[in-house]
């Protein structure tokens, strides 16, 4: 598994999850991968978005997320929809998995996820990043339906 964020200015490195991870190997993964890029890539007050996984709404996560002094987007329950990288999680696989390609090894495969990660255009995040109003537009249109993305 990977895990990685991105803002309309950039992107996260991406690190490797190699076992399921609890609130306290989430919140290492967002200390090593997202502290070090966030004002980078999201500006000087950014805020991080993420969805309600249970490692994601702990109290050992919330408490890290204060302590830290990190804004986080107000999430609704069961609204996968909402979230860009989900879209960029989507082009990454067309891009590793586009037109049948197969790998022999683990490391081809970790290449090319990589590779697909860092050849994702500003251009993408900008307009990934640009998406979420349309998005909570679209909700709310929807009055928490379904949306188109």
């Amino acid at each position: 598994m990977v895990w990685g964020g991105f803002g309309a200015a950039g992107r996260t490195s991406l690190a490797e999850i190699k076992t399921r991870i609890d609130s306290e190997g989430y919140c290492n993964v967002l200390e090593k991968n997202l502290l070090p890029h966030g004002e980078r890539i999201g500006g000087k007050n950014w805020i991080y978005q993420q969805d309600n996984a249970a490692i994601h709404t702990s109290s050992y996560t919330r408490n890290w997320f204060r302590d830290k002094k990190l804004r986080v987007l107000e999430w609704p329950a069961r609204s996968p929809d909402l979230n860009p990288v989900e879209n960029l999680w989507g082009i990454m696989v067309r891009d590793v998995y586009g037109k049948g390609k197969q790998y022999s090894n683990v490391r081809q495969l970790r290449s090319a996820i990589h590779r697909a990660w860092n050849n994702i255009s500003i251009e993408t995040l900008k307009r990934l990043v640009s998406s979420m109003k349309d998005r909570v537009y679209e909700v709310i249109l929807r009055a928490g339906g379904c949306t188109n993305y």
